[in-house]
């Protein structure tokens, strides 16, 4: 059982509804929306930090510099693919 399906288990009987499925399915609705927001946030995060390697460098045009910045873009269109 992993950790999606442990928390699952605990919650589904505080969702109000009028079954066990329908507290079930809003129960996995809830976390699909749970974890799709802290992806993002972590993507964000790892975008915000290689920006910050690159903003430390001395040479903004250099190589380091710029491979710094494409990580960020590429972590910010794994953003928008997953927003999508």
């Amino acid at each position: 059982m992993n950790a999606r399906e442990k928390v699952a288990g605990l919650l589904w009987w505080s969702v109000p509804s009028g079954t066990d499925e329908e507290a079930k399915a809003r129960t996995n609705q809830l976390l699909d929306e749970l974890t799709a927001e802290v992806r993002t946030a972590a993507f964000e995060e790892a975008a915000a930090f290689f920006d910050g390697l690159a903003d430390a460098e001395k040479d903004q045009h250099g190589y380091r510099a710029r491979v710094m910045r494409g990580a960020a873009k590429d972590v910010r269109r794994l953003i928008n693919r997953e927003a999508s």
